[in-house]
C-alpha cells in the first residue's frame, strides 16, 4: 500500500468472499475439483461487506471474481447502485456463468440503465461496449 501510496487516501482493500447469503455455499457454485470455499477467508453479502468494513464510506472499485461474478451478485447490490455508493464494478464475464434471461447482454443493458457505462477491458485497452456500442461478439469473446 505505501509503495503505491493508497494509504494515503484512505484506500481499505478487503478480502472476502461474495455470497449471496451467509452459509448459502452449495457443490454446483465451487470451482472444479474444490469441495469448500477457503475458510480463511470471510464470506459475506455485497450489503454486509458495505455495513462491516465500510459503514461511512462508499465503494470505489467492486471487483467480482470467480462464483461471485454473475448477474444475481449485482441483483444483491442494487440499492448499492441506485444509490451510487459503488463507483466503479468489474466482472469477469463466462457463457456458461451468464445465461439466459440474464446473460452478458441483458447485464450491459441493466447497468447502462443504472448510469453505469460498461466496457471490455484488454491489457492494451477499453472499449466502450454500453448503450448503442452493444454487439452480441461481445458475449463470443473470452475475458
Amino acid at each position: 500500500a505505501s509503495q503505491r501510496q493508497w494509504d494515503k487516501s484512505s484506500w481499505r482493500g478487503v478480502r472476502a468472499q461474495l455470497g449471496l447469503a451467509m452459509g448459502q455455499v452449495t457443490a454446483a457454485e465451487l470451482p472444479a475439483g474444490q469441495s469448500e470455499w477457503n475458510s480463511d477467508v470471510p464470506e459475506l453479502s455485497i450489503l454486509e461487506l458495505k455495513d462491516q468494513y465500510l459503514p461511512s464510506e462508499g465503494i470505489f472499485l467492486l471487483r467480482l471474481q470467480g462464483r461471485s461474478s454473475r448477474f444475481a451478485t449485482l441483483l444483491m447490490a442494487e440499492r448499492l447502485l441506485v444509490d451510487r455508493e459503488i463507483r466503479f464494478v468489474v466482472f469477469e464475464y463466462r457463457a456458461e456463468r451468464w445465461k439466459k434471461p440474464r446473460d452478458l447482454e441483458a447485464t450491459i443493458h441493466y447497468m447502462f440503465n443504472m448510469g453505469y457505462l460498461c466496457f471490455l477491458v484488454t491489457s492494451d485497452d477499453l472499449f466502450p461496449i454500453s448503450g448503442i456500442l452493444w454487439d452480441s461478439i461481445y458475449e463470443r469473446i473470452t475475458w
